[in-house]
C-alpha cells in the first residue's frame, strides 16, 4: 500500500470518532475524541482514557483508537491543556509537570469512571504514571509507550534549572508584551500570527514536525504520515488579512508557554516512589529507535516488579503507535495486555464468588 494510501485509511478509520469537550472547575475546558462506547453497565475493564505526548495531541491515537473501540472498549483521548483543541491556562498560569494530573483526574470525574485504563504516549505515559501512583484506586491497568515516567533532574543542579526556567520564562513573556503592544488596535488573530510562526502551507508544516523529531535522544524519527495526522489537529488557517498583508498559510494551535523550561523537575527518587505505588497491571511498550533505554529507565522497570505484567521492545522510534508501518505490533500487545488483564479479573471474580458460596454453605 503506498503512503497516500495508507493515510487514507488511517482519516477514514479516525472519522468514526466523535468529538467532546469537557467544562472542569479550573474553568479549563479539555477537547476529546472517544472512539467505541462500553456497554451499559460494563465495568471500568472496557474504558481507557488515553494521553498524548509533548506538543501532540489527541489524534496520535487515531490508529489505535478505533482498533480497540472494535474489540469493545471505549477510548477517550484528550488534548491535553495548551494542546489540540484544549483551551490554553489563564495568562498568570504555565505548564509544568505536576499540574497535569489535576486536569486528568478531573476529567475523569467528569466523565463519571470511578476507574477505568490509561494509555498513554511520552509525556502522557509519564503522567499516567503520577496519576496511578497517587490515585492508585482508579487505574485499573496502564499501557506505556516509549515513556515510564517523566523527566527527572539531579537535585544538584536544581538551582541552575530554575535560573534557566526564569530565563526562558521571562524572555517569552517580554517577546509577547512587545508584541502585544505593536498589536494593541489589531484582532487577537493578528497578536496570535505575531507570536506563532505561519507557514506558508500544510505541507511544509508537515515537514517542520518530521524535521523536529531528530532533536530527540536517540536516533528518533517521524513518518511524515503520522506527522500529517498530528498536524490535523495541531494547525488552524491563517489568511491573508491576518498575516499583515503576506500570503496566508497554518500556524500551531498549541501554547507558545509550552515551549518554556519547566521549573518543576522531579527527582529520580520521587520518580520510584510514584511507580512503587501504582497497585495495576502495567504493559510497557518501547521502540527500538525511540527514547534510549538508558540505565535509569530499567532501573525504573525494576521498581515496578511484577507490576510490569510485559516489556515489548517492537520495531519503530518513538512514534510507534502512529506510524503506518509499527502500529499494527502497539495494537497486537496491547490488545493481548487487555485481554490478559479481563481474564484474571475475571477468574479472581470467580474464585472470589465460589469462596462466599462455600462459605454460606457452612
Amino acid at each position: 500500500m503506498t503512503s497516500a494510501a495508507r493515510l487514507a485509511s488511517t482519516t477514514s478509520a479516525a472519522a468514526a470518532a466523535t468529538e467532546r469537550s469537557f467544562q472542569l472547575p479550573s474553568g479549563q475546558v479539555i477537547a476529546a475524541k472517544v472512539w467505541g462506547h462500553a456497554a451499559q453497565g460494563q465495568d471500568s475493564r472496557k474504558r481507557i482514557l488515553a494521553l498524548h505526548g509533548y506538543l501532540d495531541n489527541a489524534n496520535t491515537f487515531d490508529l489505535l483508537g478505533p482498533a480497540l473501540a472494535g474489540e469493545g472498549y471505549e477510548v477517550v483521548a484528550i488534548d491535553l491543556p495548551g494542546h489540540g483543541l484544549s483551551s490554553h491556562t489563564s495568562s498568570d498560569n504555565w505548564y509544568d509537570i505536576m499540574d497535569y494530573p489535576h486536569s486528568i483526574a478531573a476529567v475523569q470525574d467528569a466523565l463519571g469512571w470511578d476507574s477505568c485504563h490509561y494509555l498513554g504516549h511520552s509525556l502522557g505515559a509519564g503522567i499516567a504514571s503520577l496519576v496511578a501512583g497517587a490515585l492508585p484506586d482508579r487505574v485499573t491497568g496502564c499501557v506505556f509507550i516509549d515513556a515510564l515516567g517523566p523527566f527527572t533532574l539531579a537535585p544538584h543542579g536544581a538551582h541552575m534549572h530554575l535560573r534557566r526556567a526564569m530565563q526562558s520564562r521571562a524572555a517569552l513573556l517580554n517577546k509577547q508584551q512587545k508584541v502585544h503592544v505593536r498589536c494593541a488596535m489589531q484582532s487577537r488573530a493578528a497578536l496570535l500570527n505575531k507570536q506563532q510562526k505561519v507557514w506558508p502551507s500544510l505541507e511544509l508544516a508537515v515537514q517542520a514536525r518530521v524535521a523536529a523529531a531528530a532533536d530527540y535522544p536517540g536516533s528518533q524519527t517521524i513518518s511524515k504520515e503520522a506527522a500529517a495526522i498530528l498536524m490535523q489537529r495541531s494547525i488552524e488557517p491563517v489568511s491573508p488579512e491576518h498575516n499583515n498583508g503576506k500570503a496566508g498559510g497554518v500556524r500551531f494551535r498549541y501554547d507558545l508557554r509550552l515551549r518554556a523550561y519547566s521549573s518543576t523537575y522531579l527527582s529520580e527518587d520521587t520518580v520510584s516512589a510514584f511507580l512503587s505505588n501504582i497497585a495495576c497491571p502495567c504493559l510497557l511498550v518501547t521502540g527500538q529507535t525511540g527514547f534510549p533505554l538508558s540505565g535509569g529507565f530499567r532501573a525504573r522497570m525494576q521498581t515496578l516488579g511484577p507490576r510490569l505484567a510485559d516489556h515489548a521492545h517492537l520495531p519503530g522510534s518513538h512514534h510507534l503507535h502512529l506510524d503506518p508501518e509499527s502500529w499494527q505490533g502497539v495494537r497486537d500487545v496491547t490488545l493481548k495486555f487487555l485481554a490478559d488483564l479481563q481474564e484474571s479479573s475475571d477468574a479472581a471474580a470467580a474464585a472470589a464468588g465460589a469462596d462466599h458460596a462455600a462459605r454460606s454453605a457452612l
